[in-house]
């Protein structure tokens, strides 16, 4: 089991708190020179590793078993890469805060709840060198911040284009009904008009995210699944038997 930091925008955020997303797809980072990039002569495959009978050498010579582990691996060089996140692993969500000068504290940015009344925790006054326009981005959260944490319990590597419908209405998306006809949309997202499938819908997310020609690039990206617990990763609810 591994702790590691997760970073959502404040739109991914309300759905995390409704209950509405229990998936996220992150790009995977590979390999991209050489006859890396060659699929004519190889390319890239889902793959597990670890698992079974598969075994590392602790410092006192003693085998110590290896966890099955969701990977991918080149079929032309034989590289593999374990996916970031496995099951088991515990992510601590990091999200975007600001300073409310009139009540003179920090809230978090998605729903304006304090972060003092939340964790229990303040952060120093904002200042122009450190906290430009009393901003505190998500990247800079640190971890006794956080007020939600995941539990990840599957992971799969699959190409971005792949999604299903179910995995859309995971990601957030939600169908609705208008004039007869099923539209998609993300619940609180500046989106100019609905799609009429959770994949589209999911595609205009992904682009809204990540920028043009993202979706296009159709790069392989993890899946990763979770239940949500409403609090910070060091208390007694986030831990895991």
């Amino acid at each position: 089991m591994t702790d590691r930091p997760i970073i959502y925008s404040a739109t991914m955020i309300k759905a995390l708190l409704a209950g509405r997303k229990t998936q996220t797809r992150r790009v995977m980072k590979l390999p991209t020179k050489g006859q890396y990039v060659r699929p004519d002569i190889g390319g890239w495959e889902p793959t597990t590793v670890g698992g079974g009978s598969s075994f590392a050498i602790a410092r006192d010579g003693s085998r110590v078993p290896v966890r099955e582990m969701v990977a991918i691996w080149n079929r032309t060089t034989g590289k593999c890469i374990a996916a970031p996140h496995q099951v088991g692993d515990r992510l601590w969500v990091r999200e975007s805060l600001r300073y409310d000068w009139t009540a003179k504290g920090w809230l978090f940015v998605a729903d304006d709840v304090s972060v003092e009344a939340v964790c229990g925790a303040t952060l120093e006054t904002p200042t122009p060198d450190r906290w430009p326009r009393g901003v505190c981005p998500s990247i800079h959260l640190p971890r006794q911040l956080s007020r939600l944490t995941q539990i990840v319990t599957a992971v799969k590597i699959e190409k971005l284009q792949d999604i299903s419908e179910a995995d859309a209405v995971a990601e957030g998306c939600v169908e609705d009904c208008a004039d007869g006809l099923p539209v998609w949309y993300v619940p609180g997202a500046k989106m100019e008009r609905h799609r009429a499938s959770g994949g589209e819908c999911f595609e205009w997310l992904w682009g809204s995210i990540n920028g043009t020609g993202s979706w296009d690039a159709n790069p392989w990206v993890t899946a990763t699944t979770f239940r949500v617990i409403k609090a910070n990763i060091d208390t007694p609810e986030a831990l895991v038997a």
